[in-house]
């Protein structure tokens, strides 16, 4: 009862408001097409009026769009995550000092998730940092992924 009561509030204000826009326009166009002034301020003077117009209608519909996403929906677009999901971690790297890659990764394993997959991307063209990720890929136990070829994004 409650919420048929708020709505019939709502459509209220929305009919309520969309007469006083109507009101204020045919006015606004009123006084426009009245004006005696000289063709370079009539020029501007309509120019602001479509403006003017222009903001109101899209004000209008801003408002009744935020208007209909209020109401609630029957259930949750998005439900949670049970212990089935699964999240994979994708940590890109080219040419990173070890100890950031390591505190990154220990970052990322210390996670509180049960079920993650932790991938590290290494693009180094540099063959020391190519060995240094191997290192920490072993030593953590995370998934490394390399490119041949570093050509391209």
């Amino acid at each position: 009862m409650k919420q048929k009561k708020k709505s019939r509030f709502l459509v209220v204000q929305i009919v309520v408001l969309l007469i006083m826009l109507t009101v204020y326009l045919m006015a606004r166009t009123y006084s426009v097409y009245h004006a005696r002034v000289n063709i370079f301020d009539e020029i501007f003077a309509v120019l602001f009026f479509f403006a003017e117009a222009f903001l109101m209608i899209h004000s209008f519909a801003f408002f009744l769009n935020i208007l209909r996403n209020q109401k609630p929906d029957k259930e949750p677009l998005q439900k949670e995550p049970g212990e089935d999901a699964s999240v994979a971690i994708a940590i890109p790297a080219r040419h990173e000092p070890k100890q950031i890659v390591a505190n990154t990764l220990l970052t990322c394993i210390n996670l509180e998730y049960p079920n993650k997959k932790i991938y590290l991307l290494d693009d180094s063209s540099i063959e020391r940092y190519k060995e240094e990720a191997r290192e920490l890929a072993e030593a953590y136990g995370v998934e490394l992924f390399t490119r041949p070829d570093n050509r391209g994004a």
